[in-house]
């Protein structure tokens, strides 16, 4: 089972020194039957432990800095993470610097990426992190019991739409004992059924408070977001008028919920869908009313500063409160 994801710093330093196989004293998860082990210094240090057991592949990174650092991941094909954030805050974003997940110690959620470069920033400290990759087939097969989990997965699947997430939300014993139970397995075997046996009980979880959350404004107009973004009438004041809020009310819960303005979330789903559309070669002329753009020259103004001014971010968000420095 190929590994899908890489990441290294951002900008990659000039010096490096990598120890395979070495833990130093201040490690606080140990997997002992993880397959490869890497101890990496530079500017700050960090430890990746990955263990591979189809269709699962598990890593730890724990990482110590005095500085805010970046790092860049490059994903190669679809993947789906649980991710278990145990120490540390810290924020994901694509490469033009939007936020994906501001990530937030003690509440786990589940990542879903198409291929492409994405960033995370991390604040001066230390922090923890758990993954696991689940591949396609085992989580569709798994998520059949789990109705809310089961349309969130094959949304993306077939739409590819980076911003239909399920929502973190907090850890409870189940993922404590899941974390101590990796230190106690020695072998491949044995994590094998101890994952197999854990991860759906975690799903389980995660699909009953994710159906909770979704009941939230934020989550209603974001749902309804999803499927008519393509409708030209669609701002925050159509918006207000139909959930019966105010903008007011409807902006700051937004916002508070996905760390972006409405106008920006809309405005996302139809440039990702523009560029797809163009890509396939279809003119301009035809494809700035099929995503929601009144005119073309709107349409030309928005595309040419998502597609053709895209830059990575660096180190331009506050972590703590995921909001930009500005």
């Amino acid at each position: 089972m190929e590994v899908p994801y890489s990441y290294r710093l951002h900008p990659f330093p000039s010096s490096v020194a990598e120890v395979p196989g070495h833990l130093p004293d201040w490690t606080e998860l140990i997997i002992p039957a993880a397959q490869s082990v890497r101890h990496i210094k530079s500017e700050c240090e960090y430890i990746v432990q990955r263990l591979q057991q189809k269709p699962f592949i598990l890593e730890s990174f724990e990482l110590r800095t005095k500085h805010h650092v970046e790092f860049k991941v490059e994903v190669k094909s679809d993947i789906t993470l649980v991710c278990f954030p145990l120490k540390g805050n810290a924020i994901f974003l694509t490469s033009e610097g939007s936020i994906l997940y501001k990530i937030q110690s003690r509440h786990f959620f589940l990542a879903q990426l198409p291929p492409g470069i994405y960033f995370t920033q991390f604040e001066e400290g230390d922090h923890m992190i758990v993954t696991i990759n689940i591949s396609k087939k085992w989580l569709r097969k798994a998520t059949d019991i789990f109705p809310g989990l089961k349309t969130e997965l094959e949304d993306f699947l077939n739409r590819k739409v980076l911003s239909n997430t399920p929502p973190p939300v907090a850890m409870d014993k189940s993922m404590d004992h899941f974390i101590r139970g990796l230190k106690n397995k020695e072998h491949t075997i044995t994590v094998d059924g101890f994952m197999r046996f854990y991860i759906p009980q975690i799903l389980g979880h995660y699909d009953r408070l994710v159906r909770e959350k979704r009941k939230m404004l934020a989550y209603r107009v974001r749902n309804y977001l999803d499927v008519h973004y393509k409708n030209p009438d669609v701002d925050t004041a159509f918006l207000a008028d139909l959930f019966h809020v105010t903008q007011r009310t409807l902006r700051n819960q937004f916002r508070q919920a996905f760390h972006v303005t409405i106008y920006s979330y809309y405005t996302n789903l139809r440039l990702q869908l523009a560029n797809t559309l163009i890509q396939a070669g279809n003119p301009v002329k035809e494809v700035y009313y099929q995503v929601g753009y009144r005119d073309e020259r709107s349409f030309r103004y928005a595309y040419s500063r998502r597609w053709n001014n895209a830059s990575p971010p660096l180190s331009t968000y506050n972590i703590s409160k995921g909001t930009d420095g500005n």
